[in-house]
């Protein structure tokens, strides 16, 4: 994959529906898509974050306990937005190109069963 890292101040300026995760050198954060920016600050998405249907992590942790103690099925939730709020200036972000999302559509397609 080919991705681009970058400071946030040009994070901010990207537009919504960008997909990227959080840099740090040779970690990267959470998959998460851009939604919109703020003043100085953004709305996104993780992929694979919380459980549909909870509203805080306390609740978040209730449902993993419950699924887990039940074998019952649940599904993450895609569409909740959220601000990320730590206003970390110094904060580096790998933002992904249309061929990376591409590749990365081909890896989940040969998962379906």
């Amino acid at each position: 994959m080919i991705m681009r890292i970058i400071n946030r101040t040009e994070f901010l300026k990207l537009p919504e529906k960008t997909l990227y995760r959080k840099y740090q050198p040779q970690t990267y954060g959470e998959l998460s898509i851009k939604y919109g920016s703020l003043a100085n600050d953004y709305v996104d998405v993780e992929l694979v974050g919380d459980i549909e249907g909870t509203d805080s992590s306390d609740s978040n942790s209730g449902a993993h306990d419950y699924y887990k103690n039940t074998s019952s099925v649940f599904r993450f939730d895609y569409e909740g937005t959220c601000r990320d709020g730590l206003y970390d200036d110094d904060q580096l972000f790998a933002v992904y190109d249309n061929t990376d999302i591409e590749q990365l559509i081909e890896q989940l397609k040969s998962c379906i069963k």
